[in-house]
């Protein structure tokens, strides 16, 4: 008997309209996210964590915002779009070169400027393609170098949408994907078991924008920058006999300049310590 080539028709329009409700549905959250979301939120007590994520009092996450509180004045917020480490990282660098002595600024200034080079050179990209975003984050840091900008200019230009912040935080996952190949026998140990190639890694989960952070991504990032990234864990385990979060430490013991950020599952925000 032969295959009924109506059959087969009948089954592609019902997978594309599978496909296109699923992409429908994925927009549709994305917009709600982005409407909801601010890019990064207003500095805030850290006691809004257990407000904003309804944490059931009693509950090992309402006892970790309580032992937050201890040690932390205040939170800022980075939007849930898989690109919150990225955004954490950029926002909490500006603050940072803020109160930076002169030559850690000149130090990050001459890296973010001569970064360009390298990512083409060692981690394959195309010049004219990461043009943009490089200077994107070049005159971001300049601006800071130079004093034109304040803190409340910087903090308004990196909410703006599709604009500084994207740019700055697709050239970020550029770097650190530029990292990862310049290692790569280092590296892939620590990669997923899904990858068994750092390039290719690379391509599918660091440089898509949206893709989330992994443990070896930021080790990635904070080398790169040479700055020190402490993550301190709201992870929901038992709180342990210290009365302290988990933190983890990545990038140089010796860095002048250090970022702490906060990881929930699946996210990331900025801590400011007392």
């Amino acid at each position: 008997m032969a295959d009924n080539p109506n059959s087969d028709t009948s089954n592609l329009e019902v997978n594309h309209e599978k496909f296109k409700q699923t992409q429908d549905q994925m927009e549709t959250i994305a917009a709600e996210i982005r409407q909801e979301q601010a890019l990064t939120s207003d500095l805030m007590p850290v006691s809004q964590l257990r407000v904003k994520a309804n944490y059931e009092a009693g509950s090992n996450f309402d006892k970790g915002v309580s032992i937050l509180e201890q040690d932390y004045q205040g939170v800022r917020t980075i939007r849930g779009d898989g690109n919150c480490y990225y955004r954490a990282f950029l926002y909490s660098l500006c603050e940072k070169l803020f109160q930076a002595d002169k030559d850690e600024l000149t130090r990050i200034q001459n890296f973010a400027k001569n970064s360009a080079q390298k990512v083409v050179k060692e981690g394959g990209y195309d010049e004219t393609a990461i043009e943009i975003f490089h200077e994107s984050l070049v005159d971001l840091i300049t601006s800071i170098v130079d004093k034109s900008s304040t803190q409340q200019a910087i903090h308004k230009e990196l909410l703006e949408e599709n604009s500084t912040s994207d740019y700055c935080t697709w050239y970020m996952r550029v770097l650190s994907g530029t990292q990862l190949k310049a290692e790569p026998d280092r590296f892939l140990p620590y990669l997923e078991d899904a990858y068994v190639d750092v390039h290719v890694y690379c391509q599918k989960a660091v440089e898509p924008m949206g893709q989330e952070c992994t443990m070896v991504t930021c080790l990635a990032l904070a080398e790169a920058f040479e700055v020190k990234v402490a993550i301190v864990y709201l992870d929901g385990h038992d709180i342990p006999s210290n009365n302290k979060l988990s933190t983890h430490q990545f990038g140089p013991d010796n860095a002048k300049t250090c970022l702490t950020l906060l990881y929930r599952p699946g996210h990331y925000d900025i801590l400011y310590p007392k």
